[in-house]
């Protein structure tokens, strides 16, 4: 590996140091209270910057995840701005992401829970292409 890739590879793995702090605080006020924009805004937030990140490293299966991620975050802030009901944005993102079958309805504790899966999903990755 060159000089240059290796200290690409550094300062990735420092900014997603940054977004996995930022998720692990807003996840858990989301969690507290559904309508909080801020963490919506926040969650939103680190996913959008793990996907320029890893477009700019070529990290697909990152990018891919949190594109996903981004784009329903994205959708919730947008419904939340316009008084949306939290519990009706948290059902219309949870179907967006596919998390409970048809004819269910999510709720946040399924909602939290797949952000949870994700953040531990990107450590995983971040750790296989920043290590070595």
């Amino acid at each position: 590996m060159d000089l240059d890739q290796e200290k690409y590879r550094r300062i990735f793995r420092e900014d997603a140091d940054i977004q996995f702090e930022i998720l692990r605080t807003h996840i858990p006020m989301l969690e507290a209270d559904p309508g909080n924009v801020k963490a919506v805004e926040n969650i939103y937030r680190a996913f959008h910057s793990f996907k320029g990140m890893a477009s700019l490293m070529k990290y697909d299966d990152i990018f891919t995840l949190a594109q996903k991620n981004a784009d329903a975050f994205n959708q919730m802030k947008k419904l939340l701005g316009k008084g949306e009901d939290p519990g009706s944005s948290i059902a219309q993102i949870g179907e967006r992401l596919g998390l409970v079958g048809e004819g269910e309805t999510p709720g946040i504790t399924d909602l939290t829970e797949y952000l949870r899966i994700s953040l531990a999903r990107l450590e995983e990755l971040v750790e296989k292409y920043c290590s070595g």
